[in-house]
């Protein structure tokens, strides 16, 4: 004989816990059913272990998804209420101060840690069961109610809500387990791609002179005949063979073919090197960027760390300086779901009742947070998503 529950939620990441809160508040038995060791696997490790939560400057510019039909969904989430106040809202609720540094939101201990405890201790609390290393192998539908499975386990619920993230980070988790789960239920599902993860750079001449490095600057990213796809100020970071940072997570769903990035706030004229000819190039460069770029600017152009301001013409100065102010990468690819830290594509989102997150059609079956085809740019915006589609489908947080 099975167990009945009200609620039976697939996935206990941020999505799943949430609307486990929120469905057991409004008075309704519910278990979450998680295939990982733990509760919150992946939560714990948002933003380095800091946990940032949500982000002011959160707009529909800020999400995307592959087969379109994003914007109403995240209109029904706004209901006139700023998102990034109904997540600080909802943590502090939960106990879980705020604080924010230029727009990104975390919670006011800085860890990741703190935000689990406290979503589990309200479980808890509200009598939630939560059965980790239990995966789900298939949901079946009797009349208004659904059987789930779990090896030779079955629990039946009147609502079964799908919570089982992405293929984003397997090894914080992400699988396709979710995928399996919705097409057997005969939901549209679109392939699955990873974005917010480093761009691949091509064989390069002399880039491994940028290992580690960490700069600011404006990034264009450009399809393959240099036409502008977006363009981002922020920090780059250096790798072996990738440009890494949030400013290239956020271009990696763009697919671009090259990255061309400008490191000066103002590009040295002629005279900032005419003025210091018995300096090193490298030498005036390092008063305007990080040495190990300065070397990487000169030797990428073909010239001797050695070379001084007074060894070129005041016409090879000008080209000199035409050459450091964009520099350009060729991107191959990107380091793939190993390393993302979202996906694109997932349930189709024609598939979903924007007020509820009801899948249509399907009494009492829900699809929230990341399994979703919905993706937002690096910066809260997808924990954003995750925590209040949750909250959503459980019908609302009632403390």
């Amino acid at each position: 004989m099975s167990e009945k529950y009200d609620y039976c939620i697939i996935g206990a990441g941020a999505a799943g816990l949430s609307c486990a809160i929120a469905a057991a508040s409004n008075g309704n038995s519910v278990i979450v059913l998680e295939k990982n060791k733990k509760a919150g696997k992946k939560l714990y490790a948002t933003g380095n272990g800091r946990c940032n939560l949500t982000n002011r400057y959160a707009d529909t510019a800020c999400y995307r998804s592959k087969g379109g039909g994003y914007l109403e969904l995240l209109f029904n989430l706004c209901h006139g209420v700023d998102i990034s106040e109904q997540v600080c809202g909802f943590m502090n609720a939960l106990g879980i101060l705020t604080t924010e540094i230029d727009g990104y939101v975390y919670p006011a201990s800085f860890q990741a840690s703190s935000v689990v405890w406290a979503m589990l201790d309200e479980l808890k609390k509200l009598k939630v069961s939560i059965e980790c290393e239990h995966e789900v192998n298939d949901i079946k539908q009797y009349g208004d109610l659904y059987r789930v499975h779990c090896g030779n386990e079955e629990y039946t619920a009147a609502n079964v809500v799908l919570a089982a993230g992405s293929c984003a980070y397997p090894s914080l988790g992400g699988s396709r387990s979710g995928y399996g789960l919705a097409e057997r239920l005969g939901l549209k599902v679109i392939e699955p791609e990873p974005v917010l993860t480093a761009l691949k750079v091509g064989k390069q001449e002399h880039f491994e002179l940028l290992k580690g490095v960490r700069a600011r600057g404006r990034v264009d990213a450009c399809d393959r005949s240099g036409r502008l796809l977006a363009s981002e100020y922020g920090e780059v970071q250096f790798t072996e063979d990738t440009l890494s940072g949030i400013v290239c997570f956020n271009m990696a769903s763009l697919k671009p073919d090259r990255i061309r990035i400008c490191f000066f706030d103002r590009v040295p004229d002629r005279n900032a090197f005419i003025s210091h000819a018995d300096r090193t190039l490298i030498g005036v460069l390092n008063g305007y960027v990080n040495d190990r770029l300065a070397e990487y600017m000169v030797e990428s152009y073909g010239l001797k760390r050695s070379t001084c301001c007074s060894d070129l013409s005041i016409k090879q100065i000008d080209a000199f300086v035409g050459h450091i102010a964009e520099l350009e990468f060729h991107v191959t690819g990107t380091e793939g779901f190993d390393k993302a830290q979202a996906a694109t594509g997932g349930i189709s989102l024609d598939m979903i009742e924007p007020s509820s997150f009801a899948v249509k059609g399907r009494k009492g079956l829900y699809a929230v947070g990341e399994l979703l085809d919905i993706d937002g740019k690096c910066g809260g915006y997808n924990l954003t998503f995750a925590i209040l589609s949750g909250l959503k489908a459980g019908g609302g947080y009632h403390a």
